[in-house]
């Protein structure tokens, strides 16, 4: 069995494309109407057509019979959908993959046909699944202030933040952090369980990654340069807009540690609200 996706295209174009190149006719098409299901008594012709992702999904156990060996399926969908079947060949899009992102890049052209295929099945994920842990990869942020709220007491919180932001933000040495966490388990109530958390997220191989990023962008701020998180996030293989928050963060715990009336939480999207 071969399976087919077919995203950027439509039924009329995909049938006046394989009658053109293949000389396949419409007669040789079994359509499966919409919300409707294959006759599991009437004759299959060589050539399938789901109009629906949903639509082949329900049949993905039934086209697992000896009698659609030979046969080939075409489905129309959202990308993002007919990706997480197993077995469906794309025939006008293209995964555009990488650490952190997952797209798709649609074709104004339909492949060729193949000569041969996998039965299809069903994944346990979905797109948004899969999009999530990829923008998740690389981060610390999510972990480390999961660990932070842990400690009691808001403003012990606050105090904690702003001293792993001005480690990571002015690039101080490790010892320097080792010696604020010693002091914060008794100044901020923070318990061996948090600290042993906090050391594993500090110093494991994303907050590497991220040392070295604050590293050049402390090296750029030297030379009058601002605003490059996002070329450096690619650099290192962290997240962007974790620079900027932790950046604007430190910023702002320092204004409210002088005292000026801006909220240290005032922060959209990495900026502060006017």
């Amino acid at each position: 069995m071969i399976v087919l996706g077919i995203s950027n295209h439509g039924p009329e174009q995909l049938f006046s494309y394989l009658n053109r190149k293949y000389d396949i006719c419409i007669s040789s098409f079994t359509q499966v109407p919409l919300g409707g299901n294959l006759s599991l008594t009437s004759r299959v012709e060589d050539n399938i057509v789901f109009y629906t992702t949903n639509d082949f999904r329900k049949h993905i156990r039934y086209l697992q019979k000896s009698k659609f060996k030979n046969k080939r399926v075409f489905v129309f969908g959202a990308c993002q959908q007919l990706h997480t079947i197993y077995g469906v060949i794309p025939m006008d899009y293209k995964l555009v993959e990488s650490k952190r992102s997952l797209d798709f890049k649609l074709s104004k052209k339909l492949q060729p046909l193949p000569n041969s295929g996998e039965k299809p099945s069903k994944n346990d994920y979905d797109y948004i699944d899969l999009l999530s842990e990829k923008v998740q990869n690389g981060s610390i942020l999510n972990t480390l202030m999961t660990v932070i709220y842990t400690i009691p007491k808001t403003v012990n919180q606050k105090a904690v933040t702003f001293g792993i932001c001005d480690w990571f933000y002015n690039d101080l040495p490790k010892e320097k952090v080792i010696k604020f966490l010693d002091s914060a388990q008794k100044l901020y109530g923070v318990s061996k369980n948090s600290r042993a958390r906090l050391d594993a997220v500090l110093f494991g191989s994303n907050a590497k990654n991220f040392r070295t990023a604050f590293a050049k962008l402390k090296a750029t701020r030297a030379k009058g340069i601002e605003g490059n998180e996002s070329l450096i996030g690619v650099e290192c293989d962290v997240p962007a807009f974790e620079l900027r928050y932790i950046s604007v963060k430190f910023k702002n715990e320092q204004l409210y540690a002088n005292n000026e009336k801006r909220s240290v939480d005032s922060l959209v999207d990495g900026l502060e609200k006017k």
